[in-house]
């Protein structure tokens, strides 16, 4: 890494990380544990956390084990718990140090994608974004997982170029975790396969011995938790069981008729078939009767569908207005409209023109559209799109160079 590059990375850091500290110390308490801020996200994580560095197991309640929270953000509340006890300045450290490390990321992927000058807007992008200075103020998973996302999608552009199992080696360590965190992430495994496999198409030897690689060593990372909760609830449960809660809430009558949450998510407590679903034994048994209650609404409402996902695709690239907090909703609209605006400006132009129709644009293209379709299936959760905060932000210096370009034909007519 040159000079300037380990310089511009040293500034990112500190700034971002100080941008952060300043967040939580304005923003919050910071020896008070998490608020509702996410629902009950924050709330379990935490819980789960410190049950687990008090050795209690995964539980949210004595003696009754849980996989309804993904386990990536609870172990690592619970190794900070278990070295020093439930701390929580010491958390929100944790949580700004990691932001910060999120921007330094952008920053490297964007530097193997465009040149330092654009790569160091794209990391100032990042430090300013206002969804991820706002998540280290609360429990959200996302200060988490834009590092394994950043760290597993830079490495493999790296791979990408070099060849390097190594670099595919760290990509795929990051995505396992990335998995046990946020599962849709899985939908990148096969993503990343079709890029290696194009990669290597000259090559069949290098091909199967990387793709295995890569597939053996996420998934690798993830059967000890699989295989956990086959033990504990004697079914298949890759990662969580609250899908179909998370279907049912965002595919229902509320969601498509009532213009509050075109799009979004509801509790399913709030839904009318809710006793059908209290009525079962069991978390798992109550997570298969919400895919059940789903699905079937599905194709009952099926010629609804595309009006459905419009909602959804407009609901994932709005500000969250969705909060009653509206100083959040103004800063939201504030912080990140603007960049939103330059990050869909961004793709058009790499969709547009053939000299983006490279292996490594089209990957990057390829997480944003896992998110669109995670968002098509589920609901269109901001929060699914700014947890690829590294890559929106390289779209976004795209799309500022886009617009200054055509301010620059605009006033030069000759050009």
């Amino acid at each position: 890494m040159s000079d300037i590059k380990v310089k511009i990375v040293i500034v990112l850091f500190i700034v971002a990380f100080l941008v952060r500290f300043s967040a939580v110390l304005t923003m919050h308490d910071i020896h008070a544990g998490p608020t509702r801020a996410f629902g009950a996200d924050g709330i379990e994580f935490n819980d789960l956390g410190y049950q687990v560095a008090l050795g209690n197991g995964y539980e949210l309640r004595p003696l009754h084990p849980t996989a309804f929270r993904a386990p990536g953000f609870p172990l690592l509340l619970a190794g900070i718990y278990f070295l020093a006890g439930e701390n929580f300045p010491l958390v929100y450290v944790v949580f700004c140090l990691l932001g910060a490390v999120a921007c330094v990321l952008t920053f490297l992927i964007a530097s193997e994608m465009v040149g330092p000058t654009q790569a160091a807007f794209a990391g100032g992008f990042a430090v300013i974004y206002a969804s991820s200075v706002y998540d280290v103020t609360v429990f959200a998973s996302e200060n988490l997982f834009v590092v394994c996302l950043g760290l597993c999608v830079w490495a493999f552009l790296r791979y990408l170029k070099s060849g390097s199992p190594t670099e595919l080696l760290i990509s795929a360590v990051s995505l396992g975790y990335g998995i046990l965190t946020r599962p849709f992430a899985l939908l990148l495994l096969p993503l990343f396969l079709l890029a290696l496999f194009w990669k290597s198409r000259k090559s069949a030897k290098v091909m199967l011995k990387h793709a295995g690689l890569l597939a053996f060593t996420a998934l690798a990372l993830v059967a000890p938790w699989t295989i956990r909760n086959y033990n504990v609830f004697h079914r298949f449960i890759p990662v969580a069981d609250n899908g179909g809660s998370t279907f049912y809430g965002g595919n229902n009558d509320r969601v498509l008729h009532d213009p509050k949450y075109y799009g979004g998510w509801i509790s399913t407590t709030e839904l009318p078939e809710r006793p059908l679903i209290d009525a079962q034994p069991d978390e798992v048994s109550h997570d298969h009767e919400e895919w059940v209650l789903g699905v079937g609404w599905v194709k009952e409402h099926a010629r609804s569908m595309p009006l459905l996902c419009l909602y959804k695709l407009v609901r994932l690239w709005l500000p969250d207005f969705a909060s009653a907090n509206r100083k959040y909703v103004t800063m939201q609209v504030i912080g990140v409209t603007p960049i939103l605006i330059l990050t869909l400006l961004g793709q058009y132009r790499c969709l547009s023109r053939r000299s983006y129709w490279t292996i490594e644009w089209l990957t990057l293209q390829g997480v944003i559209v896992m998110t669109v379709l995670t968002a098509l299936i589920f609901w269109g959760s901001p929060r699914f799109r700014d947890a690829n905060l590294p890559v929106l932000m390289l779209f976004a210096v795209i799309g500022l160079e886009a617009l200054l370009s055509r301010k620059s034909t605009t006033h030069n007519p000759s050009v």
